[in-house]
Protein backbone atom coordinates (compact mmCIF):
# COMPACT_ATOMS: atom_id res chain seq x y z
CA UNK A 1 0.00 0.00 0.00
CA UNK A 2 2.39 2.39 0.98
CA UNK A 3 4.55 1.82 -2.41
CA UNK A 4 1.05 2.66 -4.64
CA UNK A 5 1.42 5.63 -2.33
CA UNK A 6 4.32 6.91 -2.81
CA UNK A 7 3.90 5.97 -6.80
CA UNK A 8 0.65 8.24 -6.96
CA UNK A 9 2.91 11.12 -4.86
CA UNK A 10 5.34 10.87 -7.57
CA UNK A 11 2.86 10.32 -10.64
CA UNK A 12 1.07 13.89 -9.01
CA UNK A 13 4.40 15.77 -9.06
CA UNK A 14 5.34 15.14 -12.75
CA UNK A 15 1.47 15.36 -13.75
CA UNK A 16 0.08 18.96 -13.05
CA UNK A 17 -3.35 17.74 -13.59
CA UNK A 18 -3.63 16.09 -10.51
CA UNK A 19 -3.37 18.97 -8.33
CA UNK A 20 -6.16 21.28 -7.34
CA UNK A 21 -7.31 24.15 -8.33
CA UNK A 22 -5.73 25.90 -4.93
CA UNK A 23 -2.37 24.45 -5.69
CA UNK A 24 -2.41 25.33 -9.57
CA UNK A 25 -3.23 28.98 -8.38
CA UNK A 26 -0.13 28.79 -5.94
CA UNK A 27 2.22 27.24 -8.49
CA UNK A 28 0.82 30.22 -11.06
CA UNK A 29 1.38 33.03 -8.84
CA UNK A 30 5.21 31.49 -9.07
CA UNK A 31 5.37 31.47 -12.32
CA UNK A 32 4.33 27.68 -13.46
CA UNK A 33 3.42 27.79 -17.05
CA UNK A 34 2.11 23.93 -16.69
CA UNK A 35 -0.08 25.40 -13.65
CA UNK A 36 -1.20 27.99 -16.03
CA UNK A 37 -2.04 25.47 -18.93
CA UNK A 38 -3.85 22.41 -16.16
CA UNK A 39 -6.35 25.66 -15.26
CA UNK A 40 -6.87 26.75 -18.83
CA UNK A 41 -7.57 22.96 -19.87
CA UNK A 42 -9.72 22.59 -16.76
CA UNK A 43 -12.09 25.49 -17.71
CA UNK A 44 -11.60 26.60 -20.62
CA UNK A 45 -14.75 24.98 -21.84
CA UNK A 46 -17.03 26.04 -18.89
CA UNK A 47 -16.28 29.36 -19.45
CA UNK A 48 -16.90 29.40 -23.03
CA UNK A 49 -20.21 27.69 -22.99
CA UNK A 50 -21.27 30.61 -20.36
CA UNK A 51 -19.71 33.10 -22.67
CA UNK A 52 -21.63 31.85 -25.60
CA UNK A 53 -24.99 32.09 -23.95
CA UNK A 54 -24.59 35.42 -23.49
CA UNK A 55 -22.85 36.77 -26.33
CA UNK A 56 -24.41 33.96 -29.26
CA UNK A 57 -20.96 34.39 -31.08
CA UNK A 58 -18.76 31.59 -31.22
CA UNK A 59 -15.39 34.49 -32.26
CA UNK A 60 -16.56 37.03 -29.62
CA UNK A 61 -17.10 33.89 -27.25
CA UNK A 62 -13.74 32.41 -27.95
CA UNK A 63 -11.62 35.80 -27.94
CA UNK A 64 -13.31 36.82 -24.05
CA UNK A 65 -12.28 33.85 -22.81
CA UNK A 66 -8.50 33.97 -24.13
CA UNK A 67 -8.50 37.80 -22.90
CA UNK A 68 -9.87 36.75 -19.53
CA UNK A 69 -6.55 34.09 -19.84
CA UNK A 70 -4.32 35.97 -20.66
CA UNK A 71 -4.92 38.95 -17.95
CA UNK A 72 -4.92 35.47 -15.32
CA UNK A 73 -1.59 35.00 -16.28
CA UNK A 74 -0.29 38.86 -16.59
CA UNK A 75 -1.75 39.51 -13.17
CA UNK A 76 -0.47 35.90 -11.56
CA UNK A 77 1.48 37.59 -9.26
CA UNK A 78 -0.77 39.94 -7.18
CA UNK A 79 -3.95 37.50 -7.79
CA UNK A 80 -6.35 37.30 -5.13
CA UNK A 81 -9.13 34.95 -5.17
CA UNK A 82 -11.87 34.62 -2.20
CA UNK A 83 -13.64 31.33 -2.69
CA UNK A 84 -13.31 28.70 -5.18
CA UNK A 85 -11.41 29.26 -8.15
CA UNK A 86 -14.07 28.39 -10.47
CA UNK A 87 -16.34 30.65 -9.27
CA UNK A 88 -13.77 33.33 -9.57
CA UNK A 89 -13.28 32.22 -13.69
CA UNK A 90 -17.06 31.95 -13.69
CA UNK A 91 -17.45 35.56 -12.39
CA UNK A 92 -14.68 36.99 -13.89
CA UNK A 93 -16.01 35.88 -17.42
CA UNK A 94 -19.61 37.36 -16.49
CA UNK A 95 -17.62 40.24 -15.32
CA UNK A 96 -15.99 41.14 -18.83
CA UNK A 97 -19.36 40.41 -20.91
CA UNK A 98 -20.73 43.32 -19.28
CA UNK A 99 -17.80 45.60 -19.60
CA UNK A 100 -18.32 44.07 -23.53
CA UNK A 101 -22.01 45.06 -23.60
CA UNK A 102 -21.06 48.41 -21.81
CA UNK A 103 -18.29 49.45 -24.95
CA UNK A 104 -20.75 48.00 -27.44
CA UNK A 105 -23.78 50.72 -25.71
CA UNK A 106 -21.14 53.38 -25.80
CA UNK A 107 -19.66 52.93 -28.98
CA UNK A 108 -23.24 52.59 -30.68
CA UNK A 109 -23.82 56.50 -28.73
CA UNK A 110 -20.45 57.92 -29.42
CA UNK A 111 -19.35 56.08 -32.25
CA UNK A 112 -18.44 59.45 -34.49
CA UNK A 113 -16.75 61.51 -32.01
CA UNK A 114 -14.50 59.12 -29.37
CA UNK A 115 -12.05 56.66 -29.31
CA UNK A 116 -12.45 53.84 -27.07
CA UNK A 117 -10.05 51.84 -25.01
CA UNK A 118 -9.85 48.47 -26.06
CA UNK A 119 -12.75 46.36 -25.88
CA UNK A 120 -11.30 44.33 -22.47
CA UNK A 121 -9.07 46.55 -20.73
CA UNK A 122 -9.05 46.68 -16.83
CA UNK A 123 -8.47 50.10 -15.35
CA UNK A 124 -7.42 50.06 -11.65
CA UNK A 125 -11.30 51.16 -10.44
CA UNK A 126 -12.41 48.24 -12.92
CA UNK A 127 -9.95 45.61 -10.59
CA UNK A 128 -11.17 47.38 -7.12
CA UNK A 129 -14.45 46.99 -8.16
CA UNK A 130 -14.26 43.30 -9.02
CA UNK A 131 -12.76 42.10 -6.19
CA UNK A 132 -14.50 43.88 -3.40
CA UNK A 133 -17.64 42.59 -5.76
CA UNK A 134 -16.65 39.22 -5.49
CA UNK A 135 -15.61 39.66 -1.86
CA UNK A 136 -19.10 40.48 -1.23
CA UNK A 137 -20.79 37.98 -3.14
CA UNK A 138 -18.95 35.36 -1.37
CA UNK A 139 -19.48 36.37 2.21
CA UNK A 140 -23.23 36.89 1.68
CA UNK A 141 -23.46 33.63 -0.41
CA UNK A 142 -21.79 31.73 3.11
CA UNK A 143 -24.70 33.62 5.22
CA UNK A 144 -27.00 31.36 2.76
CA UNK A 145 -29.75 28.38 4.48
CA UNK A 146 -27.32 25.67 4.63
CA UNK A 147 -29.17 23.51 1.62
CA UNK A 148 -29.84 26.33 -0.11
CA UNK A 149 -26.22 27.36 -0.22
CA UNK A 150 -25.32 23.88 -1.40
CA UNK A 151 -27.49 24.07 -4.19
CA UNK A 152 -26.49 27.43 -5.12
CA UNK A 153 -22.72 26.92 -5.40
CA UNK A 154 -23.43 23.17 -7.07
CA UNK A 155 -25.40 25.55 -9.80
CA UNK A 156 -22.68 28.47 -10.13
CA UNK A 157 -19.72 27.46 -9.14
CA UNK A 158 -19.34 23.91 -10.03
CA UNK A 159 -21.80 24.66 -13.30
CA UNK A 160 -24.21 21.39 -12.36
CA UNK A 161 -27.67 21.22 -14.15
CA UNK A 162 -30.49 20.95 -12.27
CA UNK A 163 -30.74 17.40 -13.03
CA UNK A 164 -26.82 16.87 -11.96
CA UNK A 165 -27.64 18.70 -8.61
CA UNK A 166 -31.03 16.55 -8.26
CA UNK A 167 -29.29 13.06 -8.53
CA UNK A 168 -26.03 14.09 -6.42
CA UNK A 169 -28.25 15.53 -3.23
CA UNK A 170 -31.00 12.88 -3.71
CA UNK A 171 -33.67 15.39 -3.87
CA UNK A 172 -35.70 16.53 -6.64
CA UNK A 173 -35.47 18.85 -9.72
CA UNK A 174 -38.28 20.85 -8.12
CA UNK A 175 -36.37 21.29 -4.51
CA UNK A 176 -33.13 22.58 -6.73
CA UNK A 177 -34.95 24.79 -8.52
CA UNK A 178 -37.09 26.37 -5.20
CA UNK A 179 -33.45 26.11 -3.61
CA UNK A 180 -32.00 28.37 -6.34
CA UNK A 181 -34.95 30.64 -6.69
CA UNK A 182 -34.66 31.05 -3.10
CA UNK A 183 -30.84 31.81 -3.00
CA UNK A 184 -31.22 34.29 -5.41
CA UNK A 185 -33.79 36.15 -4.24
CA UNK A 186 -32.00 36.45 -0.73
CA UNK A 187 -28.83 37.55 -2.26
CA UNK A 188 -30.74 40.21 -4.41
CA UNK A 189 -31.39 41.59 -0.66
CA UNK A 190 -28.53 41.25 0.72
CA UNK A 191 -26.70 42.81 -2.54
CA UNK A 192 -28.85 45.78 -3.51
CA UNK A 193 -27.02 48.36 -1.73
CA UNK A 194 -23.69 47.45 -3.59
CA UNK A 195 -24.70 47.44 -7.19
CA UNK A 196 -27.96 47.45 -9.35
CA UNK A 197 -30.51 44.99 -9.49
CA UNK A 198 -29.84 44.24 -13.08
CA UNK A 199 -26.25 43.79 -12.09
CA UNK A 200 -26.85 40.99 -10.10
CA UNK A 201 -29.34 39.63 -12.01
CA UNK A 202 -26.70 38.95 -14.65
CA UNK A 203 -23.74 37.95 -12.49
CA UNK A 204 -25.91 35.41 -10.32
CA UNK A 205 -28.23 34.41 -12.86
Amino acid sequence: MLAIQIAILHFCTLDITCHTDEELIGLLRRGEKDAFDALYRRYWRKLYLLAYQKLRSRELAEELVQDLFISLWMKRENLQIHGSVGAYLGMATRYMIIKFFEKERVQHQYQQTVALRPMYANTTEDEVFFHDLQEVIEQEISKLPEKCRQVFQLSRHDNLSQKEISLRLDISEKTVENHIGKALRLLRISLKDFITSALIIFILG
